[in-house]
Parts: C-alpha cells; structure tokens; sequence
C-alpha cells in the first residue's frame, strides 16, 4: 500500500459528510446532537487492522440506530488508552505531539483524544495537524486538516501488531476482550464479578502490584 494511501481514503470519507453531526429523536422524544467523532476514529483505526473498544447501548444512554454495538465515547477512549499504557507489551504509547507529527508522516497510527473529542492524527504538513472529520456548520471552512497546539489533547501512538497481540493473548487488565460497561463506569469483568463496583473510570489493573490503581497516580493508590 503506498505510504499516504490511507490519508487518501481518509480525506475522501470526510468529504462525504458521513461523519457530521447528526440531530436524532431521544428517548424522550426530543432533539439531541450526536457527534460522531468515536465513529470516525473507530473507522480509521480498523484501516491499521486495530479494533478499539465498543459498548453496546443502553436504555438510560441511546445513540443511533444501528450502534447497538457502538464505538467507545472520547472519553471513554481517553481513559482505555492511558490504561493501556501501563502495559509496556500494549501496543500504546502516550507521546507528544511532534513525536506524534513524526510518526503519523512516516504512515503510523496515532489517535488525539481529550475528554469530550477525539481525532487521528494527520500526515502530509509542514507543522502538526489533526483530521477534522466534522465539516458541518463551518461557515464555508472546508479544511479538512488543522492545525494542533502542544495541549490540544493526549496523543497515544499505536503499533498495530503488538496491540493486537496484547489482545490475543487475552491479557489481564485494559484489554479489549476483558474491558465491560458497568453502570456508568468501566471495569475489568474480573472487578465486576467480585461485584466491587465502587472503581472509577481511572482505574485499571496493574498486574505489577495486583491492584487496581489510576495509571496517572504516581503513588499507586486504588
């Protein structure tokens, strides 16, 4: 495959309008905005060959037709990918953003995700820049790449091969294949057989210390 080929593939599916935000009918009968942005990072990433979390819908939380099964929220990836990280075999890596820039010219995977937005990082310009996968409401700016500030969000650098076989191996921890919603939180289906559903988003196991700890606390604490 030539080295641009996705960003090709990429730029075409944006120009479709396929990933506009959409007003739908809640369950209430009322207009509700969805973005779609989970979509479109979900979507990029299969191109890689990686598949990134999903959580069925659920009555208290509908989305859209057909997303019975649906890409996790951006913030729900945010806190998949920082957990992940604890993982030196995950296949994910929190960079910065040039390191970021670097990696997604030479033709690599590299999503962005802040707590209510996520992206994929583009290549092909001089200074880093992001997909911008939404062009409705623009006011006739049709870019669909802009450019990123060092704190735009979290930059996480996925090598493909090794991520999957972090999922193959059926891996303790946040892996695809252990990872469930529970309430409004998210936990290991180890965590919620033992019915302790007092663990928040942060919390991931660590099979270091074999604790559920925050990946982000530098003292460990669960």
């Amino acid at each position: 495959m030539p080295k641009f080929q996705h960003d090709m593939d990429i730029l075409k599916d944006i120009e479709t309008g396929v990933y506009n935000k959409e007003v739908v009918k809640n369950q209430y009968g009322d207009n509700q905005t969805i973005n779609k942005c989970n979509l479109f990072v979900d979507s990029v990433a299969q191109r890689y060959g990686v598949k990134l979390p999903r959580y069925p819908e659920t009555s208290e939380r509908p989305y859209h037709e057909g997303w019975e099964d649906r890409p996790a929220s951006a913030y729900d990836m945010r806190n998949f990918l920082r957990g992940r990280t604890i993982h030196e075999d995950g296949g994910v890596r929190k960079i910065d953003r040039d390191e970021a820039h670097t990696i997604a010219n030479a033709g690599g995977l590299v999503i962005v995700t802040s707590g209510g937005h996520s992206t994929i990082m583009a290549p092909g310009r001089k200074s880093p820049s992001v997909y911008r996968s939404d062009l409705a409401g623009r006011k006739g700016d049709k870019r669909k790449k802009v450019g990123v500030g060092k704190s735009y969000g979290d930059f996480y650098a996925i090598e493909p091969e090794q991520y999957n076989a972090f999922e193959a191996g059926g891996m303790r921890g946040n892996s695809y294949a252990d990872i469930t919603r529970y309430g409004d939180g998210i936990i290991t289906a180890e965590r919620k057989a033992a019915n302790k559903d007092a663990i928040t988003y942060d919390s991931v196991y660590n099979p270091n210390t074999g604790r559920y700890e925050d990946p982000m606390d530098p003292f460990g604490r669960p």
